[in-house]
């Protein structure tokens, strides 16, 4: 489809006004920008080989943020499913009063630039916009450096540079009407042929202060927001000077914000304020709790600005009368909130990667606590075409599948993709003789050193791809009838395989000398993300033995069992029942999910 950019390489600002003669209040803007760009062409290709694959570079993660008279509308864009594609993002504008109005944009080219439409009000990417060039205020700029060269850690992470930002290049109150753009530039428009994907949602934006803000005995400023975000932060200046702004996961000590983080990852700033009540705010996305200030004499005026995906707090509850396993739940569940954006993502710090294995997790944590099922959807569409480098995560696509399709009965997708399914997302073509001796990739079995219990990692018959293997295989017969394709050669291999690696084992017991490890590892995955050692403790909590609570009414319940397993089951009409085990003499713990 041809569409039309403002085509402005770097961080630009772009401003169009307009007047309308009667109220308004049902307008909506869609906006197409650059695409989110990846260090090496292999990356967007399934490949079989042991490479890396699936790594985010080049410029923020965000490319736009899109203002309606001064307040801010909407930011992206997503990453797209397709990577040929563009994703198209629409957002609903204010009631509109008769008069003069603007709309302005903060966006970074890399190729085209930006598309911004909006049919009812006549404003398409045209020559009646005005841009300034911004790049003297953002500094480094994304286009100077389109891959990254290095490894990124110690830096500020992959695709986001430090912004440094200079207030005395910042054309104040730039997005309201009363601006004065009589000096900024005439647009320069180009055409290009794009598949579009449309986002079935738009990030959530939040805006937190600190729950506390204290001064340290060397005069700087330390500001809590009570939990983990993803976002940026606004700051106002008190003077004309500059301020040191620190973010963090944690604190170093008590006046002290970990701003080089545990991820290697450094969220370290300086910013020059023009003067007294001038604001600044970052574009890049960090995940941050604390902040520390310093340079400011008074107490420092700043908000953290939060996106992340749509999330109703009334889809889910729990109340135990353990003060432990609340935090814990809320701490899972406030996870979910504020740490999913428009897919599963190992983590914003560090890789900003959609991993098979964390995905199975997070997903499931996800259905626990809410019943919107957008983000679940995007990635299983993701995962299965941007496969990553170890051997046992490409295994975990089908048990991923496996849990998306008994929450979901979205069967649609599954026929969509069965052949790359069967094809890219298994290794069992490579079975002889019922078992795989040989992977292409390299693995990982990542568990903490005191885990591994003399587990043979140099073993060319590695029992846990094996284990995932056969596993596979069990997805791929449970679901063929369901993709209209016959399940009995998947039944077949499952057998032998099975049957093989059973004798196997009994020739090569050192293989199998973590059971304990496995079980933990592999199948106890546990609701709201608790580990599995989370879980043996509460379990052994002599607290527990005694519980009692009042069941709340009309919703899916979570009762608990000794046997530590976790459950679900659904009905193909998509409502979902959700287990989880304690001790078989509870009665009336009660836990909600909405469908």
């Amino acid at each position: 489809m041809k569409k039309t950019f403002i085509n402005s390489i770097g961080n630009v600002f772009a401003r169009r006004e307009f007047e309308i003669t009667t109220p308004v209040r049902d307008a909506s803007v869609s906006i197409i920008a650059d695409r989110h760009s990846y260090l090496r062409d292999k990356c967007l290709k399934i490949r079989n080989d042991g490479t890396d694959a699936n790594w985010l570079v080049g410029g923020s993660f965000l490319k736009f943020k899109l203002y309606c008279d001064g307040r801010l509308i909407g930011t992206g864009p997503f990453r797209a499913q397709n990577d040929a594609a563009f994703v198209r993002h629409t957002f609903n504008l204010p009631e509109l009063n008769a008069g003069k109005h603007v709309l302005s944009l903060i966006f970074r080219g890399e190729k085209y630039g930006i598309n911004i439409e909006c049919e009812k009000l006549e404003i398409l990417s045209d020559e009646k916009w005005k841009i300034l060039n911004v790049n003297d205020y953002y500094r480094p700029v994304c286009y100077e450096f389109p891959q990254i060269t290095g490894y990124y850690k110690g830096d500020i992470g992959p695709g986001e540079y430090f912004e440094h930002l200079d207030g005395t290049k910042l054309p104040d109150n730039w997005q309201n009407i009363s601006f004065d753009d009589s000096s900024w530039q005439n647009v320069s428009l180009i055409e290009a042929d794009i598949l579009i994907e449309d986002a079935p949602y738009n990030y959530v934006i939040s805006y937190h202060k600190p729950v506390s803000k204290r001064k340290s005995s060397d005069g700087r400023w330390i500001c809590d927001f009570g939990q983990e975000m993803i976002g940026s932060i606004s700051l106002v200046g008190e003077k004309n000077a500059f301020a040191e702004v620190r973010l963090g996961e944690e604190m170093l000590d008590e006046d002290r914000v970990r701003f080089q983080t545990r991820a290697l990852t450094c969220y370290h700033e300086m910013w020059h304020f023009m003067g007294k009540g001038q604001k600044l705010e970052n574009f890049g996305l960090r995940i941050f709790r604390y902040a520390e200030v310093c340079g400011f004499e008074n107490e420092p005026e700043i908000e953290n600005i939060s996106i992340h995906a749509p999330f109703d707090d009334n889809d889910s509850y729990m109340r135990s009368g353990i003060e432990a396993l609340d935090r814990i739940y809320t701490l899972c569940k406030n996870t979910i909130k504020y740490c999913n954006t428009d897919m599963y993502t190992d983590c914003f710090s560090r890789e900003r990667i959609c991993y098979e294995a964390d995905s199975y997790i997070s997903m499931r944590t996800d259905f626990a606590v809410s019943g919107d099922t957008r983000v679940a959807a995007r990635s299983m569409e993701f995962i299965i075409r941007h496969q990553t480098w170890p051997v046992e995560w490409k295994q975990m696509i089908l048990p991923l599948l496996d849990r998306y399709l008994m929450h979901t009965a979205d069967f649609e997708l599954l026929k969509r993709n069965w052949d790359v399914l069967v094809e890219d997302c298994s290794y069992h073509h490579l079975m002889q003789n019922g078992i795989i001796e040989t992977f292409p990739r390299l693995h990982i079995i990542d568990w903490p050193y005191h885990e591994l219990r003399n587990y043979d990692l140099q073993s060319e018959a590695l029992a846990i791809p094996n284990f995932l293997n056969y596993a596979d295989l069990k997805v791929l017969e449970k679901w063929a009838s369901c993709a209209g394709r016959d399940a009995a050669p998947f039944k077949k291999l499952a057998v032998r395989n099975l049957r093989r690696y059973k004798k196997f084992i009994s020739m090569k017991q050192k293989v199998f000398t973590v059971t304990a490890a496995i079980q933990k590892t592999v199948h106890c995955i546990p609701i709201c993300g608790l580990s599995g050692a989370m879980q043996s403790r509460l379990t052994n909590s002599p607290r527990l033995q005694n519980l009692s609570l009042t069941p709340v009414r009309n919703a899916a319940s979570i009762q608990f069992s000794s046997t530590l397993t976790y459950f679900s089951n659904t009905a193909m009409t998509g409502r979902h029942l959700t287990f989880l085990s304690i001790t078989p003499a509870v009665h009336g713990f009660q836990c909600w999910r909405r469908d």
